[in-house]
This record gives C-alpha cells, structure tokens and sequence, in this order.
C-alpha cells in the first residue's frame, strides 16, 4: 500500500484519475501526474475525506435496496436552442441532475420508469450528449436553463411516478452505470413524493441563485465590452463557483455515463467541427469549377497554358497533354506562341483569333517630323592603347582628363562637346585596351566621323587594326590623326607605309583618307585636325528632327553616390527636358536631372548633345537606346513584356540531357572553377572586365561570375564571396565600413584595381596556381644488363653496365625489351659489388634489383625522375 500511486488508487475507488488528482491538490498533498507514489498516511487523508473505499457496484444490486430512475423529456419552448433539465432521483441517494442540450425540431415528451426490469418509453430521439452540471458549467451558461420549464417537468415526473407506483406490485432495482459512486450505507428512503420535491425545491433556489449571479455578470460584462470575453470570464466563474459548493458538500457526488444517452460534449463539438469542414471543403471544390466550354477566344502573341485553358473552359492537364503529343515540354505557368495555342486549341474545336498588336513595333516606329535642322558631327577618337587620344582631346578641350584616369589611359568612354570656330562638335573617347572591344564598338555605331590616332613613334598595333574593322563595319568615313610628331624617332611615313596593308591610302598617296600629323603636347596641327572634322561633316549634311519624342543611346552608365543609377545619353533626335518618361532596354524612369559634360545643370538636351541623366529604375545597359514615352504606364508595361521575352528566352537555351551531350556535361562538372565577384563603377568597365577575364579559363579550369553589380562592395556582396569561397574583384571602387568589418570577420579575399592589366595579371595566375602542377619525366640514364643472379632472399639481382648518364638508388626505372616497354617501377636497391651506393656514373658496373623479375639478359633498364612543373593556362 504504501507504493500505491495514484491511478491505482483512483482505480480501486472508482474515480476518474484526472478527478481525484484534483482533489488531493485540493487536500494539500502535493502531486504532479497520476503515477506519483502515495504513503499510507496519504492515503488515509484521502479516503477519510472522500468517504473511504468503494468497491465497483455489482451489476443487479439486491432487492433490499431498490432504485429508480425518472427522466421525463418535455416539448422543446426555447427554438433558440437553450437547455433543457432533466430531474432524475436515485432512491436511496441523491442522482445529479442532467442538462441535456435539445434541438428546435425535436417537440416530444418521453416518459421513462424502470419497474421490475421492465422499460417503457416513447421511441427515442437520436441520441444526445448528457453532461452532467460538474463537467459542463460553461455550456449551462452558453443557454440558459429555463427555471420555469424545469419546475413544471419535475412536477409531470412526479405526477407519472405516483400513478406507476400504484400499480406496480414489485419495484426492481435498476443497475447503475459504470462510473457511479455512492454512499455505503445510504439512508432509509423517504416517501418519493417529498424526495422529489425536496429535489425540485433545492435545485430550483440554486438555479435561481445562479440566474442572478449570472444576471449581474451580464451587466457587468456589457459594459467593459466583447461579449466573447464576457462568455469566458462567466464560465470561469461559475465553473469555480460550483466546485467550491461541491467541496463543501459532505455526501458522495455520483458521477454517471451512459453509453447509450450521454455522448461527451467533445465528441459532439468534433463531430460539429467534422461537418463544418466538410461544409468548407464542399464550398471549396464548388468553387473550382470551370468555365463553360467556348467556341472562339482572343489571345495575344504569347500565352500561358493556365490562361489558355481557362479562356477555353477545360483542364490544364489537357492543354499539358495535347502538347506533349505534339512534342512540345511546357509547364502550367509557361508561355507558348500564339500559333502552338491555336493548334491546340483547334483540336477542342476551338476557333482562336490572334491580336499581333505589338508594342515593340509602335515604339521603334519612326515617324518623319517636320522640324529638320542641321546638327553638329558626333566623332569618336580611336586608336590603340597609349597612342595619345585622351591627350589629344584635352588639347582639344584645354582640359586634363588623362591626369583622372588611372595609369594614364583611358577605362571609360566619355562624352564632350566642344565649340571651334562658331560650330559645335561632340567628342566621344573610347578606350584603347584590348579589352574595351564593346565599348569601341557602341562608340562606331553613333558615330559620323572617326579620328583614329596612331602614334609616330610607333607601329600600327592591334587595336589600331581593329578600330579600322569597327568604322568599316559601321560604314563611317575614317580621318587618321598621326601623333607624337614632336618626338625625335617619329616616323610619320612608315606610319602612311603600314596603313597601306590595310587598304588606308592617304592623299598624298593619291587614296582619299585624310591623315593630318598632330602633337598632342604642343598643340601643333590641332586646327587643322578640327577644320577636317568640320569639312567632312559638311560633305555628310548631317540633319536631324527637333520635333517629336526624344531618342538616343546610352554611352554609359553607373551608381553615382548621391543621385543613385545614372545614364550618359546621346540624344540623336527629338529634344529631351526634364520630366520626360524613358525607355531603355529592361528599365524606365522619368528626367529628374540633366548636367552637361562640365558637371553643369541643364534644362533640355538637343539632337547631338550629350547629356548626364539621372531618375533610372535601375542602371541601364549601355549600348541600349533610349526612347521617350507619352506615359508611365505604357513605359512599364513594355518593361514587363521585355522581361517576359527574355525569361522565356533563357529557358528555351538551356540545353536538355541527352545521349549526346551528357558526356560532356559530366566532363564540364569535374572541371575546376574560379568564382569570382565583380564590381565596377561603370558598365563599361564591368564588361570589358568580364570578358576579358572569362577568356583566361580552358578546358581544365574556367572564371564564374556569381554577381557583377556597379558602385562600392557592399556587407551583401561579402557575405556572397564567404558562403561561396569566391575572390571579390573591385575596380575603381572601394568597400564600405560595414563590408571591411565583415571581410575582417569572415576572412574574404578583396581585390582593388585601377588598371585593368593588373586585374587580368592577378586573376590568370590564381587560375594557374588553382591547376596540379605538370609531371615531367626526365631520363637520367640507361644500363644494360648482362647477367642475372639469383638470390633466394631479395629474388634476382641484375649486373648492368651504365652506358648512358647514371643511375640512382630509388628512382624510377623502366624495363625495355627491343625498344619496348614491359615495365615501369623502381630500383629498390642499387649496389656496386658488396656495396650499397646511392648512384652509379657512366661507364660503370654494378648490381640492380627492381620490383619486377621478369628481366631477361640483353633488356635495357632506363632510369628516370619525375620534375613537377607549374601548369600555364
């Protein structure tokens, strides 16, 4: 007894466990779950104040103490659904009553007596849940009782159980549920009329008494606010309200179930919860219906299949279908053409009408104005590296751009306007390296003229040759400028000799390219330079309109701190003002602010002008064109409709498996890889950068680009470069105070670079040293051998001569047999008679053993080493 815990006690007393742990917290005893161990003083407290042992009631209890159970159900007055109580007395004893919870349009009165075994009843309702006042306190307050409507069914109960009474000759007892807990040694029964009313009486003054308490809670309640709160704060109360008069009470409390008529009140609230779900899901799925089939629809270009196959009233799964037996792999939120949707929609006896209007086609369309004027001659300078364009444009603009370019050369395109003589002219200067090809080009393709720069001094270069392919390309008359004439080895005719292999013939020569010998630092041949530029420009007649929408072309474009995303425009016709809406590629914007190449504000920008823009959504591509819109809205709707183009195009590029090319996809992912993350200050620089370093991979080892982005390195882009173990390469910009924190932190190697020869030097020597070094095998000698000797412990011993070079102890060897290799290993010992010897010279004799036996007399041991080499890309 004294290791009883307490389910077992709870068991052997025939209590619900969670009940009588309650109680023995109430009683001081501490306890915390059911399986706690009780001592025999314990238990004797319990029992002492619970009313001591009960044994489970047999199921027929003896005639001497007879039971009956009166229910009476009356017609249902309260359609709202209030509560109903039931009077039930159990003879001997008192029974609790039961609140039984009655629907609307359930109207009968049902009389039960239970006599000598026998049960009369009305036929029964569906059955309900019985709970009894202890356990359901809080739904009593949910619905009130009707004090009234109980009183007058506890008097019609009495009425039946007087008039059963009197023709009964022999009451049976009923047998109480499992569960009942009762009295042992109950009292004589008193006479059932004034039990019943004593009953009636009781319980009437107690529902009275709670009535007025909940009365005066109401009013409470109503005036602090929500009636949801007021509900929970009333069941709370009166929950505790009823326990407390339940401790006090010195007789046993019977706890019933009834299997048959009292269901627990949670099962019937899950089974409520069950069919208001099901009521959702049926009001879910009537939601999903479709649309009813159509015999014709509208549809643009492009559409995807979810849209196609509601405008058509069917499934997606069936346009998926028809598709894939017509060969073609799309997913529910992909687009198709409008000729694929129309075959497929045919095949649903669907007629599909296409609308091609397409806001590409209205925008590029070119509308003839009536303003026509002459503009100035847009000229770019180009020419290879070091040749001295910059210096000759600030000679030409007495300005000192070269001292701001890093290195002294050129890693930008600019833009400069310049007046000579009453007439104005615009200057583009390209960059000269190798790798600013895009930008040399986007410079021939908006230009007129083009001043290509070859320094005296020197030979025509690589780039020279490719600025002559670019103006060709662009078919755009060339005027050759010969620099660095001041200079005592220059050569302006050897110059004039080489452009002739390019079919470059100057005028003197007879040919009809014009090449005027200039000096950058002393100014010599400058206007005459300029008087050319003016001269052609005037065979061209170049002319522009002034009227209707403005357009051009993004020269460059950058993260400028203070004025956020910022675009150089050529403006090639049309006037742009502030305020105007644009276009330009993937983004948009509206004119917030225009400055001239000085730096100074404007108001307007003129065909040939160019001008600093700022108001982008996001930074431009250079090289896009730049277009003026009536309105935002069509701006943006455009922008969505490029971006739609060009998702769908890069999925249509990936390539799928197949046998033919997953070998080399399989080969592609073992190769090594150097991840890089690029940022510059403008674009241009960032794709000159990135094509020139992703040219310095091969088949073993390549350059990835995981972000390339414009303006100074941010927390962002180190938090990248740690995660992805990639190199972050800044060029002419620098890392903000949160990102040098964390590149402290997280360790990350962070580039900066002026000069993009030095970027290209240090990123094609970290992809050499990411590859293994080559082995070489170098030959270091050869012996024949003359005869073999067998010893039992080491095997066979091989007497060679040296005939070329030496040989070392543990270096490879190779055995060959008439030329032909039969084995490569090594020379596990080497000796010279009885001597171990580390090498043997030419010339001389001596004894080798090898790791292979097979040797035969005449073969030809070849020693060698192995030499590692740094691999070169």
């Amino acid at each position: 007894m004294s290791n009883m815990r307490v389910f077992e006690l709870a068991k052997e007393m025939n209590l619900p466990a969670k009940q009588l742990l309650q109680r023995i917290r109430k009683f001081g005893i501490p306890v915390s779950s059911n399986f706690n161990a009780l001592s025999d003083e314990q238990i004797a407290i319990i029992r002492k104040k619970i009313g001591g042992p009960t044994s489970p009631p047999p199921s027929r209890p003896a005639k001497e103490s007879p039971a009956q159970i009166i229910s009476t159900r009356r017609e249902d007055t309260n359609p709202e659904g209030t509560l109903e109580l039931d009077s039930g007395t159990l003879i001997g004893g008192k029974r609790p009553r039961r609140i039984r919870r009655r629907r609307s349009e359930e109207v009968q009165e049902e009389n039960i007596i239970r006599v000598g075994g026998d049960r009369q009843e009305a036929p029964p309702p569906p059955p309900e849940p019985i709970v009894e006042v202890q356990q359901e306190a809080s739904e009593s307050e949910e619905a009130p009782v009707e004090t009234k409507v109980e009183a007058q069914s506890a008097e019609a109960s009495v009425e039946k159980v007087t008039a059963e009474q009197a023709g009964a000759s022999e009451i049976e007892p009923v047998p109480l549920e499992a569960g009942t807990v009762v009295a042992p040694a109950p009292l004589p029964p008193p006479s059932l009329p004034s039990a019943d009313s004593n009953s009636i009486s009781a319980a009437s003054s107690k529902e009275k008494q709670e009535e007025e308490e909940r009365k005066q809670r109401e009013r409470k309640s109503e005036k602090k606010g929500s009636k949801a709160r007021h509900h929970r704060r009333e069941e709370s109360e009166s929950e505790a309200l009823r326990r407390k008069q339940r401790r006090e009470d010195n007789e046993p409390v019977a706890v019933s179930y009834n299997e048959d008529d009292d269901q627990p009140r949670r099962k019937q609230r899950k089974s409520e919860r069950r069919r208001g779900q099901r009521v959702r899901e049926q009001t879910e799925i009537a939601k999903h219906v479709f649309n009813p089939r159509k015999k014709s629809i509208k549809i643009g270009n492009a559409i995807t299949v979810a849209d196609l196959a509601s405008l058509i009233g069917i499934k997606a799964t069936d346009i998926l279908r028809r598709l894939m037996e017509n060969g073609v792999m799309a997913s529910i939120n992909q687009s198709i053409p409008g000729e694929t949707a129309a075959l497929i929609a045919a095949e649903f006896d669907v007629e599909v009408e296409q609308e091609t209007t397409n806001l590409e086609e209205q925008v590029f369309e070119v509308v003839d104005g009536t303003d026509e004027r002459g503009r100035a001659p847009i000229v770019t300078i180009m020419g290879h590296v070091d040749h001295g364009k910059t210096s000759l444009l600030d000679k030409i603009r007495s300005a000192k751009v070269t001292e701001g370019e890093a290195g002294g050369i050129t890693q930008h395109i600019g833009a400069y306007h310049v007046r000579h003589n009453d007439h104005n002219i615009t200057f583009l200067d390209t960059p000269g390296h190798e790798a600013f090809t895009a930008m040399r080009a986007r410079g021939a393709n908006v230009t007129d003229i083009v001043i290509l720069v070859v320094a005296a001094d020197d030979r025509v270069q690589p780039q020279t040759i490719e600025a002559i392919n670019h103006a060709r390309a662009a078919e755009v008359p060339l005027i050759v400028a010969v620099n660095k004439v001041d200079k005592p080895d220059a050569s302006p005719q050897r110059i004039e000799q080489e452009l002739l292999e390019h079919n470059l013939v100057s005028e003197g020569l007879g040919g009809d390219t014009i090449m005027v010998p200039v000096s950058a630092k002393t100014g010599d041949g400058i206007d005459n330079l300029l008087e050319m530029v003016l001269l052609q420009a005037e065979v061209l007649e170049l002319k522009a309109f002034y009227d209707g929408p403005a357009r051009g072309a993004i020269i460059e474009s950058k993260i400028s701190r203070g004025k956020g995303a910022v675009g150089t425009v050529l403006i090639q016709r049309g006037i742009l003002r502030i305020g105007d809406f644009f276009l330009v590629g993937t983004t948009c914007g509206r004119v917030r602010a225009m400055f001239n190449d000085h730096g100074q504000p404007i108001q307007e920008a003129t065909p040939a002008v160019p001008a600093e823009i700022t108001g982008f959504d996001d930074v431009p591509t250079t090289g896009e064109t730049f277009i003026v819109m009536d309105d935002e809205r069509t701006a943006r709707q455009l922008v969505q409709q490029r971006l739609e183009n060009q998702r769908e195009a890069n999925v249509s590029q990936q390539q799928k498996t197949n046998l033919e090319n997953i070998f080399s996809q399989l080969e592609e992912a073992g190769s090594l890889e150097l991840n890089l993350l690029l940022k510059a200050d403008v674009q241009g620089s960032v794709e000159a950068l990135r094509n020139s370093l992703s040219q310095l991979g091969n088949e073993k080892i390549s350059v990835r680009f995981l972000h390339t982005g414009l303006g100074n390195v941010t927390e962002t882009d180190v938090v990248l470069a740690s995660a992805s173990d990639a190199i972050i390469i800044a060029f002419n910009v620098q890392a903000d105070a949160k990102a040098r924190e964390t590149l402290a932190r997280e360790g990350v190697d962070l580039r900066l670079y002026d000069v993009i020869y030095n970027a290209i030097d240090d990123v094609r020597a970290a992809l050499q040293g990411m590859l293994a070094p080559e082995i070489r095998e170098e030959v270091i000698g050869r012996c024949r051998v003359d005869q073999i000797f067998n010893a039992n412990r080491i095997g066979n011993i091989f007497g060679c001569l040296v005939t070329e070079g030496k040989v070392v102890r543990n270096c490879k060897a190779r055995v060959l047999r008439d030329e032909t290799e039969i084995h490569k290993g090594h020379v596990v010992s080497l000796k010279r008679f009885k001597d171990d010897v580390r090498e043997v010279a030419q010339n001389y004799e001596c004894g080798i053993v090898l790791d292979f036996q097979d040797v035969q007399q005449g073969d030809v041991i070849e020693a060698f080493i192995e030499v590692e080499e740094a691999a070169t890309l």
